[in-house]
């Protein structure tokens, strides 16, 4: 009879450890890798999402850029009185600047309405400016352009003028703390 050889107790030790090792090895690669494709989709989502944002934050920054332009072009264009097409030249830059008032406030609607990727927050609003008593910074401009209408001399038309880049400038100011507000949500950076 032929006996068995002994176990040879190193090699066993041996093998086991190798195969506890490439188990250990298997089982962290599979959570790594799962972990490594949430992290992928959390980073597509936050590009995604700070895309959007991008594109509603061109659209609110050009047409507050367009409007600022019709504001100027109101302010500073304007004819002396004594033109005979100063009420047609009053009136183009009036509309111009209701038009312009229109699309920015339509982009900031488009803002409102993408509120899956953009804060929901009262995007709308920005295009009145702040209130104060009942009235905002645009219905203080809109005042504004009718009592230039009803002007009569030079003098008057500039002192109705004379506050509305003011207005225009409060305006502006509640825009650019949304943006910037908006803009550290979708920021890449780590918040400490």
């Amino acid at each position: 009879m032929v006996e068995a050889a002994p176990i040879a107790w190193g090699q066993f030790i041996g093998w086991s450890l190798t195969g506890l090792g490439i188990a250990a090895s298997l089982v962290w690669n599979l959570l790594n890798r799962r972990h490594t494709n949430k992290v992928a989709v959390d980073v597509r989502v936050a590009n995604f999402r700070g895309d959007q944002w991008a594109g509603s934050r061109g659209k609110i920054e050009g047409a507050l850029e367009n409007l600022a332009q019709a504001i100027e072009a109101i302010v500073v264009a304007l004819p002396d009185r004594s033109d005979p097409t100063f009420d047609a030249k009053f009136q183009f830059h009036n509309l111009t600047l209701m038009i312009k008032h229109e699309a920015f406030f339509e982009a900031l609607s488009d803002a409102a309405d993408n509120s899956e990727y953009v804060t929901n927050r009262n995007w709308t609003d920005l295009a009145l400016g702040t209130k104060t008593g009942n009235e905002s910074s645009w219905d203080k401009i809109q005042t504004a352009l009718e009592a230039v209408g009803t002007a009569a001399t030079n003098p008057e038309t500039r002192e109705a003028l004379a506050p509305v880049r003011a207005w225009f400038q409060d305006i502006r100011r509640g825009v650019v703390v949304a943006i910037r507000s908006e803009n550290m949500l979708h920021d890449p950076t780590p918040k400490i």
